[in-house]
């Protein structure tokens, strides 16, 4: 009778091996994860990873502050919410092609990835990297759109893709002289690129966990997400971040009115 048991034992603890070395417990900035197996064998997803503080109370229309650690193992699982924005008219262009409207939690406490990868835990991989941007004006949108939804696709062609969430409309585009004074770099607005320039500093620190190339890292978008990478190209915050760029729609040529932004916000305050 002990020789079955002793069977038993060893076969479930090689289930038990195989199953830790599939979907490994990863070490990350903030504390350890652990993902989910899709339906494709190999590729395993974390939804909601925190990649910076919160941006609500003292940090809100502040640069993105390093992630808040946790405790224990956090199972990504579940999408972070989007920012906050409008809700979508049901019968607006969003509300059509994407049929969210209602469906998709908003809050400030936004600042969340995605990763999907093949090669979780295998540090030695250095597969190439993709982050993906949203578009949807800087006023709508989020990391899990329709037509990003899942990163199974590029992960079974070898390519770690990365959705990224970041602050839009008031929340992250504001610009105000008193803002501006409280900056120690002088200025304010732009919260939303920061936020994006912070989940690049982050792949950039701990995409080999996954598997990937942390100096292989392509950056595309479409819409507002087009403007994005436009900008993120252009600044000296992404340099050493950044190895390619894909612009998939004309975003970045659409005409920005800064000063007309502040005049509003200023007329807006005087009658408050």
């Amino acid at each position: 009778m002990k020789k079955p048991v002793y069977f038993f034992l060893i076969v479930m603890s090689l289930i038990l091996v195989s199953c830790s070395d599939s979907n490994p417990v990863l070490t990350i900035e903030g504390g350890q994860i652990i993902g989910v197996p899709t339906a494709t064998e190999g590729i395993i997803a974390y939804k909601g990873i925190p990649f910076a503080a919160p941006p609500v109370g003292d940090l809100r229309w502040k640069e993105p502050q390093p992630v808040i650690p946790w405790e224990g193992v956090k199972t990504a699982d579940t999408y972070g919410d989007a920012a906050s924005q409008t809700t979508w008219d049901p019968q607006s262009f969003y509300g059509r092609e994407w049929g969210a409207s209602g469906s998709v939690p908003f809050t400030e406490d936004c600042l969340y990835l995605n990763v999907w990868t093949p090669a979780a835990g295998k540090k030695t991989k250095k597969l190439p990297v993709a982050m993906w941007i949203h578009g949807g004006g800087y006023r709508e949108g989020f990391s899990y759109e329709p037509e990003m939804d899942g990163g199974e696709d590029y992960a079974s062609r070898g390519v770690i893709l990365v959705q990224v969430t970041y602050r839009l409309g008031s929340m992250g585009f504001f610009s105000h002289p008193l803002l501006s004074a409280e900056s120690p770099n002088g200025v304010s607005g732009n919260y939303g690129l920061l936020d994006q320039v912070a989940a690049l500093k982050w792949i950039k620190n701990n995409i080999e966990q996954f598997g990937g190339d942390p100096n292989n890292i392509t950056i595309f978008g479409q819409s507002a997400g087009a403007g994005s990478v436009q900008a993120l190209c252009a600044s000296p915050l992404s340099r050493g971040l950044i190895s390619q760029a894909i612009i998939m729609s004309g975003g970045g040529l659409t005409e920005s009115r800064p000063g007309t932004l502040l005049d509003t916000a200023q007329v807006a305050n005087e009658r408050m």
